[in-house]
């Protein structure tokens, strides 16, 4: 090394200390310079390999190192490789502790691939002697093979010369005596590397043949026995590359089949984990056609019970519930491109070792993804599924329990709204019927609900009348044969409803009979109207008789005034008499009020039916909802301060009328203790000096002077009206809970403006639009005047556009 330089030195420290591959280049290209420079300062060859040859021992520097050995071997030629032999010979195979010996084999193994990387045409006998070099070396230790197999992988997929195809045919006999038997899954690895770069490179007679199906075989067998830490596996290149082989020469489903999914078991956690990890490399490298075609072969029930058996575990950090949760989201592609894989998939996952409750247990929705993207008949085969375990199905010769009954007939009432059944009239009518004859009507093929899931199952039914259905005839016939058959089951010795409620049922049906929605379509409305309150018959009978009376009524005026032609107009309202869409609308904003999905949805259907008779005075009640009153506002504007945070306005779900529990009855009692005792601090302070007592306990007030009974009355009215505004926690909760729920119905109200005002087929009179400025506006000041939510703000906006 010649003097003066101390620059090239500090570049050997920066190279092992540089921490992104593009300032380890800069520092590389700088060391070389300094080597092939022509000034005083430049770095000795010998020296410069003497020391990258011994930083290949350092992990530290190994990466920079590798590179700079690489490029200085290439520029050198064929010469190099006599003069790096000798150095490596010289540093790196000195004796030591285990550990030193471990890193002068990694050095040893990137020397040699440093030699191998510079493609240098180096002579056949040498060629020979560094490959077998890295054969021998990655023996030495386990976690070195991987390094050498990717070596040499890099070295045959570069070779361009049937010489080289010699040389890797000699190392390897040299190196694996036994055959065709594959003993190691790095062995296997360079068996696939070969056979991608030489597809007859076993067929020779002078070498082991190895032909696809031993291949299979032996790779199969091998993985059974496979002891290779998960870790290590997971991110071995090896295994991905053998997959992706079996994939492209379409023997992959052989293997599974005979190797992997019949041994899949959720005892076995490192089998199954080993399986989940190359069925992710399956799924990913797996043909179109093929995957589609055998798609239920790899996702066996042995592989659905394991995976259940991972995912009930709710650990979503696990690499293995990742990996679970890849495969099934490639599962959902493949249900998406090929249709005919749908049924056997939903089968294999919800029947046999996977369970109905698949979404519930594993806490994902992965069924109601695939059923997203399932045909017709699919639905339709999913549908029998859940009727079969709705009714009490079997389970590894178990009873289903009633919790798993109960979450098969919710599910099964979903898919009465489910977008590709749309128009399937009949098949709806038929699930309809199946859910009146199984939790209204009970079914004595099957066991009772008892106590804790009767009403649960009862509200399946709701939510299936929530049929979505684009065409108003096809919802008529739908409701109607509905109605129709509860009718039939409805006999003398039914319990389903008391005798009283018996009589307005009849009545209710003797209307609905007579409505003929192909013919009259303005009437038809009340067809839903009524269908839709007789079965709230069994739900809320109470509201129910209330609601069934006023349509009576209004289908009794309503007949009269569209017989006699009656025109809407703002002189209606001259009558005292409100006129059935007045009612009708009235009617509606009651059912908004509840907050169940499915009444909001009849509401919809209806309002929309009816908007061209609604009359000013049917306006006006729905804005005394969204525009209080002056007085209620000064109330509101102390009670309504809240953030979009603290509403979901968007909540679409059936809410139930909390009761409180002993726990809060005794929060309560706790807190008028609390107050009584403040009552007392407060009136105390307030009377000041008078607050002195007799030995009675009682204030004299004839002692004190009119001055100071003055201040006394003063600071005691002070006392109270702070008093009076204090309210315990439970009433502050209920309060706000009130709030929320006044918003969601003065929203859903606004809803009803928009859609009266958004019919561009039949746009309302011009008269009633000028009628609904003032109020909107008013409602919107108020809305800005106090802290209440955008959604309500943007509600009203939109209607004033």
């Amino acid at each position: 090394m010649q003097k003066g330089s101390t620059e090239g030195l500090d570049l050997f420290w920066k190279l092992g200390d540089v921490k992104n591959d593009k300032t380890r280049l800069e520092v590389v290209q700088r060391l070389l310079a300094k080597v092939n420079s022509d000034r005083d300062d430049k770095l000795d060859m010998d020296y410069v390999l003497t020391r990258l040859i011994r930083g290949m021992a350092s992990s530290r520097s190994r990466q920079g190192f590798f590179l700079t050995l690489t490029e200085l071997i290439r520029r050198s030629g064929p010469s190099s490789y006599s003069k790096v032999m000798k150095l490596k010979e010289e540093h790196l195979m000195a004796k030591g502790t285990k550990s030193e010996e471990g890193e002068n084999a990694c050095g040893h193994l990137f020397v040699l691939g440093a030699l191998l990387r510079s493609g240098v045409e180096f002579s056949l006998e040498e060629k020979t002697s560094i490959v077998n070099e890295i054969f021998e070396v990655s023996g030495k230790r386990s976690y070195i093979a991987g390094s050498a197999m990717a070596i040499l992988k890099d070295f045959i997929e570069r070779s361009e010369k049937s010489e080289d195809k010699n040389v890797m045919m000699n190392a390897y006999k040299a190196k694996y005596k036994n055959g065709a038997d594959i003993s190691s899954l790095n062995q296997a690895w360079i068996v696939v590397v070969l056979l991608i770069k030489w597809p007859k490179f076993f067929a020779k007679e002078n070498a082991t043949k190895i032909t696809d199906s031993v291949l299979v075989d032996q790779f199969g067998k091998h993985m059974k026995e496979c002891n290779v830490p998960l870790a290590s596996l997971k991110i071995h290149p090896g295994l991905k590359e053998i997959i992706r082989f079996l994939c492209e020469k379409e023997i992959v489903h052989s293997f599974w089949t005979q190797h992997v999914g019949p041994f899949i078991s959720k005892e076995s956690t490192y089998r199954t984990s080993v399986a989940f990890i190359m069925l992710s490399y399956v799924m990913l490298y797996l043909s179109s056609n093929d995957r589609n075609t055998n798609i239920s072969s790899f996702i066996s029930s042995n592989f659905v019970g394991a995976s259940l058996s991972y995912l009930s575990r709710r650990n979503e950090s696990s690499d293995e519930d990742k990996i679970i949760l890849g495969i099934y989201e490639n599962i959902i592609k493949v249900a998406e491109e090929a249709p005919e894989t749908q049924v056997p998939l939903l089968k294999v996952l919800l029947t046999g070792t996977g369970t109905v409750t698949f979404d519930k247990v594993t806490g994902g929705s992965l069924i109601v993804r695939l059923s997203a993207v399932c045909s017709p008949m699919s639905i339709k085969s999913l549908g029998e599924i859940y009727k079969t375990a709705a009714e009490g199905g079997k389970k590894k010769n178990q009873q289903l329990t009633f919790h798993e009954r109960l979450f098969a007939i919710q599910q099964f009432a979903k898919l009465t709204s489910h977008s590709s059944l749309t128009g399937e009239v009949e098949w709806k009518i038929e699930s309809l019927q199946f859910l009146l004859s199984n939790v209204i009507f009970q079914n004595k093929k099957t066991t009772p609900w008892n106590s804790a899931t009767r009403i649960q199952a009862k509200n399946a039914f709701f939510k299936g009348l929530d049929i979505k259905e684009k065409s108003f005839g096809n919802t008529c016939k739908v409701l109607k044969e509905t109605l129709l058959f509860a009718n039939n089951k409805l006999g003398p010795k039914s319990d389903a409803l008391s005798s009283e409620n018996k009589k307005v049922w009849m009545k209710m049906t003797a209307v609905v009979k007579s409505i003929s929605y192909e013919s009259d379509k303005k009437l038809s409305v009340f067809l839903i109207l009524f269908a839709h309150m007789g079965f709230q018959l069994f739900h809320q009978p109470e509201m129910a008789v209330e609601a069934l009376k006023d349509l009576h009524i209004c289908y009794e005026k309503a007949c009269g005034e569209i017989k006699t032609s009656v025109k809407v107009s703002l002189g209606d309202e001259e009558n005292d008499e409100p006129i059935w869409t007045e009612v009708i609308v009235d009617l509606l904003l009651s059912l908004l009020s509840q907050n169940r999905s499915i009444l909001r949805q009849v509401v919809n259907t209806v309002f929309s039916l009816i908007s061209p008779f609604v009359t000013t005075k049917a306006l006006q009640t729905i804005i005394d909802v969204i525009n209080p009153s002056i007085e209620k506002e000064e109330e509101d504007e102390d009670e309504m301060d809240m953030d979009d945070e603290d509403v979901d306005v968007c909540d679409e779900t059936d809410n139930d009328e909390e009761e409180e529990s002993e726990s809060e009855e005794e929060d309560n009692e706790m807190q008028q203790n609390d107050v009584n005792e403040e009552i007392r601090k407060d009136i105390k302070s307030a009377l000041g000096d008078g607050a002195v007592q007799s030995d009675t306990g009682s204030v004299d007030v004839d002692d004190m002077d009119e001055e100071s009974m003055a201040k006394i009355d003063e600071a005691l009215a002070n006392v109270f009206k702070i008093l009076c505004k204090k309210k315990s926690q439970n009433q502050k909760k209920k309060e706000k809970k009130d709030a929320i729920a006044q918003i969601h119905f003065k929203i859903r109200a606004l809803d009803m403006i928009d859609m009266y005002l958004s019919r561009p087929s039949n746009p309302p009179p011009t008269s009633h639009v000028i009628y609904l400025i003032s109020p909107l506006l008013s409602a919107l000041e108020y809305s800005l005047k106090i802290s209440t939510i955008n959604s309500e703000k943007g509600s009203i906006v939109s209607s004033i556009k």
